[in-house]
């Protein structure tokens, strides 16, 4: 599979998938409403790999241990890349148990995470 950059589809509060291609935005940067494509993980198969919300608190061994198990979210950052665009990373402090990602490996000289998708994600309710 080649490298894409990790689009996340949300819908409202269900796991939509990762985009397969990159919104279009208006010549002024504001996205519109619009369907697109989603590749969805098999969940508690499928992985997903992205960059850890905080660099530092994934730098070790030790500190990704501490993670394995967890449940956590996405973080969006309409601004956060470098490109300008925005920036998708998986928080690395666990959250809610309805929470639909588990995290289940991580690479710490890379700063990423692997994580799971529970799939109560894919329903609307999460319970």
């Amino acid at each position: 599979m080649r490298n894409r950059k990790l689009t996340i589809t949300k819908l409202t509060h269900r796991f939509g998938g990762i985009a397969i291609k990159n919104a279009l935005p208006q010549p002024t940067g504001t996205l519109v409403a619009q369907t697109t494509m989603a590749s969805c993980p098999v969940s508690s198969v499928g992985r997903i790999r992205g960059r850890a919300e905080t660099f530092s608190s994934v730098d070790t061994d030790a500190e990704i241990l501490a993670l394995i198990g967890d449940y956590v979210l996405i973080d969006y950052n309409a601004t956060g890349s470098s490109s300008g665009g925005p920036l998708y990373t998986i928080k690395n402090s666990a959250s809610a148990d309805t929470s639909g990602l588990e995290i289940v490996e991580g690479n710490a000289a890379r700063g990423t995470l692997d994580v799971i998708v529970d799939a109560r994600s894919y329903r609307h309710d999460v319970a």
